[in-house]
C-alpha cells in the first residue's frame, strides 16, 4: 500500500444555533468548528470543510434516515463519523487509489481508525459531551481560570486551545495511519493500536 496522507481532521457540531441575531452566518459556521487539525489551516477553509459536511449531510438525509459514512473523489477520500448527537468526526486523505476496491477498502479502513480516535479520545479524556457542556457554558458567557478547565479530567484549553501539537489521540490515530501497529513504551509494556 501506498503511503496514505491525512489532508485533515476536523469535529463539528451541527447543533450550534444562534444566540445572538448580531452574529454573522460566517461566525455561527466558525462556531460549529470545535477541531480542526491541521491548527495553521486557514479559518475560511475550515469553515468551508465543514459547511460543505454539513450541507451535504443535510441534503441526503432528505433522501435516508441514516447518515452518510463517506464520499470518494477522484481526488480525496472523505470520511464521516456520528460520534454523538449532532457532533461528527470527519478525516480527508488524499485518494492515491483510482481503484473502486481500494477505495472503499481504505474508507473501511478509516472508518476502523476513527472509531479508535473516539475510543482513544474517551479514554483519555471523557466524553465529548463534557467539552460540548464546557463550550456552550463559555461561549454563554461564564468564566473559567485559564489554567483550570478541567472537567472530569478534561482539560479543554490544554486539549483544544491554541497549541500547535496535537491532542495526544490524533497522535496515534496518526502512528496508525503511517501503518504503525504498536508502540512499546518500555521493555515489558506494549500498545496494540489495532
Amino acid at each position: 500500500m501506498e503511503k496514505t496522507k491525512i489532508e485533515a481532521l476536523f469535529i463539528y457540531d451541527e447543533d450550534v444555533k444562534k444566540a445572538d441575531k448580531s452574529v454573522t452566518d460566517e461566525e455561527l459556521q466558525a462556531e460549529k468548528v470545535i477541531y480542526y487539525y491541521p491548527a495553521e489551516t486557514d479559518e475560511q477553509v475550515k469553515v468551508t470543510h465543514t459547511s460543505t459536511m454539513e450541507g451535504v449531510s443535510a441534503f441526503l438525509s432528505q433522501f435516508s434516515r441514516s447518515h452518510m459514512e463517506h464520499i470518494i473523489t477522484k481526488e480525496n477520500l472523505i470520511v464521516i463519523n456520528k460520534w454523538y448527537k449532532h457532533v461528527f468526526v470527519t478525516i480527508v486523505v488524499k485518494n492515491v487509489y483510482k481503484n473502486e476496491k481500494m477505495e472503499l477498502l481504505m474508507c473501511k479502513l478509516l472508518h476502523s481508525v476513527l472509531e479508535n480516535f473516539i475510543s482513544t479520545f474517551t479514554l483519555l479524556h471523557g466524553h465529548i459531551r463534557t467539552f460540548l457542556k464546557y463550550k456552550k457554558n463559555k461561549t454563554a458567557g461564564e468564566t473559567t481560570s485559564r489554567e483550570g478547565s478541567t472537567q472530569n479530567g478534561f482539560n479543554v484549553e490544554r486539549l483544544f486551545g491554541q497549541s500547535s501539537s496535537p491532542p495526544p489521540c490524533l497522535f496515534l490515530c496518526h502512528l496508525a495511519m503511517e501503518g504503525v501497529t504498536q508502540i512499546h513504551l518500555s521493555s515489558s509494556v506494549g500498545l496494540t493500536i489495532w
